[in-house]
């Protein structure tokens, strides 16, 4: 999959480049829809349910390429506005980038637990805070039902704070999300345990989670 992915980029990168033989108005417009599109999706990733932190990574990559592109244009057609539009599209990415790094992840010393965590029932998890949206955490799921979970992390929750959260599924294209609240929190080796509950999750996906744990809502 992943090696599906760079050639994507790559031919991606290719393309731009061909742009170099095509009128200056051309990559002009090229550069405003694809700015358009790049900051759409920025702004529908504040909708938990539209779209998810792993499209956005490959995204910011794109961002990355469309201004090394904008610099060859720059150098080669002395063509500012291109230039200037691919650095308005790459400064809000940069500063997803910044805040991205700033989120804590599992440290290197729980990699034995996490993989012992894992089984059929344990997947990444990425909570974010409905109060303040620039505080992010991830963690795996460890027991869940239909009305709850457990979540292992690095990071104490504290209890009644309320989160968006995705849930990452192998079988799945898009993560199940919604939003839950802390019901309690307690110290582990390694990091913390949180109860959380269902607030706010569809039917479709409270339907994913009964079938993974091997029963339908319907019974």
């Amino acid at each position: 999959m992943m090696k599906n992915i760079r050639i994507y980029f790559i031919v991606f990168f290719l393309f731009l480049i061909s742009l170099l033989g095509f009128p200056q108005t051309f990559s002009v417009y090229f550069a405003l829809i694809l700015l358009g599109f790049c900051l759409g999706a920025l702004w529908f990733y504040k909708k938990p349910d539209s779209l998810s932190l792993k499209t956005i990574r490959y995204l910011r990559i794109i961002i990355a390429m469309f201004f090394i592109y904008s610099l060859l244009v720059l150098f080669i057609r002395s063509n500012i506005t291109v230039f200037c539009i691919a650095l308005i599209a790459i400064l809000p990415y940069l500063i997803f980038w910044v805040k991205d790094r700033k989120i804590p992840k599992l440290p290197s010393s729980s990699e034995e637990d996490r993989r012992a965590l894992r089984t059929d029932l344990c997947f990444d998890i990425e909570l974010t805070s409905i109060e303040d949206n620039s505080f992010c955490c991830r963690g795996i799921t460890k027991d869940f039902s239909t009305t709850g979970m457990k979540v292992f992390m690095s990071q104490k929750l504290e209890k009644g704070s309320r989160f968006y959260f995705r849930m990452y599924l192998p079988e799945e294209n898009w993560p199940l999300t919604g939003e839950v609240d802390v019901v309690w929190s307690k110290v582990v080796k390694s990091g913390f345990e949180h109860g959380v509950i269902f607030t706010k999750i569809s039917e479709q996906n409270r339907g994913k989670l009964a079938l993974k744990q091997g029963f339908s809502l319907l019974e």
